[in-house]
């Protein structure tokens, strides 16, 4: 049976400096990598290769990750909210084609950013089935086979 945390403990838990952000890390083409933090300002954090990066702050919302140990493929869903004309605009001027491009999202302790090896890695997968409509863009993310 698990054992109630104490006031101190509670309120430790419930710090923001304690709550986990999540990062994105999406590669576009070998010399692009776009850097987004789920988070409501910037952050400066590390990427995969341990490089200092400047992390924008979206309004990203994703699905939970549904995973299976049958041969099904771990997925989720992420939706950017609120994208305007230029949004959309950049990604069809740019001829990016989304599909199939990795998108790996790590999770790290706000208080814990000043290393690389503070991260874990939630999932890494391929977009999959991208939507760019008028006012949001969203894609299935599915991982990666023989990963």
């Amino acid at each position: 049976m698990a054992r109630p945390l104490n006031a101190t403990l509670t309120t430790e838990k419930n710090l923001s400096k304690n709550e986990p952000i999540e990062f994105y890390d999406v590669f576009i083409s070998a010399a692009q990598t776009l850097y987004f933090v789920r988070d409501n300002q910037d952050q400066n954090f590390f990427t995969l290769a341990g490089t200092p990066q400047l992390y924008t702050a979206i309004g990203l919302s994703r699905e939970s990750i549904n995973t299976s140990v049958d041969s099904t493929i771990d997925q989720t869903t992420i939706k950017l909210d609120n994208i305007n004309k230029n949004f959309a605009a950049y990604i069809e001027s740019n001829t990016i084609e989304l599909r199939g491009k990795r998108l790996v999202i790590r999770k790290a302790f706000r208080n814990q950013l000043a290393s690389a090896n503070n991260a874990v890695i939630i999932f890494d997968g391929l977009m999959d089935e991208p939507i760019i409509a008028e006012k949001f863009f969203e894609t299935k993310v599915k991982s990666k086979i023989n990963t």
